[in-house]
């Protein structure tokens, strides 16, 4: 009886010190499980710069680090310096905005959209077309933006009117940490006019 005692009590305190030392590993590895404080994506959006455009009569918003440009027609938001990439393979992810896109205000933005779809792969835009939400428009993403780098990600073609249009090129490297923040800056596109 006293050989089970102390057996029992060996395999408890064993158990005990693996458990121990699991918690260590997965706290020198940097797991920990979920808490209140650590941020969730729509905590770490809100401090995110906001991008208005009077001219043209949207907005988004865009993470802190990232690099904005424009020019007349378009709008730039990277992850790095332009002059870095774009290049697949250094986890670049990035987004060109085309403003001030015209159509004919008598055809369905849906047959427009259609029409503007290529059955291949190249430099227009490509592959399954999904409506989209984007509050009071409508609007549609397409498999492949066309993006003129190798590494194009979704397109967006958003109705600002009914002659009158956005669309969004996307390019990703498919290793890049930022794959997934294109969407959420899609996400905050909205028409201020």
């Amino acid at each position: 009886m006293k050989k089970i005692l102390i057996s029992c009590i060996i395999f408890l305190s064993i158990s005990f010190f693996v458990g121990c030392g699991q918690r260590q590993v997965n706290q020198d590895t940097g797991q920990q499980p979920p808490s209140a404080t650590q941020a969730t994506p729509k905590e770490e959006m809100e401090n995110w710069k906001t991008y208005s455009n009077k001219k043209y009569g949207f907005e988004l918003k865009f993470p802190v680090d990232w690099i904005f440009d424009e020019n007349d027609n378009d709008i730039h938001l990277s992850n790095m310096n332009p002059s870095d990439g774009p290049s697949c393979d250094n986890q670049y992810s990035g987004l060109e905005i085309m403003v001030n896109n015209e159509k004919d205000p008598n055809v369905s933005f849906t047959d427009f959209v259609k029409s503007q779809v290529a059955d291949t792969e190249g430099l227009n835009p490509s592959g399954k077309i999904e409506e989209l939400s984007v509050p009071n428009n409508k609007s549609f993403m397409v498999e492949r933006s066309g993006w003129d780098s190798g590494c194009a990600g979704p397109g967006y073609f958003i109705e600002q009117s009914p002659g009158k249009y956005v669309y969004i090129f996307t390019g990703n490297a498919n290793d890049s940490e930022d794959v997934g923040v294109i969407a959420e800056i899609i996400s905050t596109f909205k028409f201020t006019k």
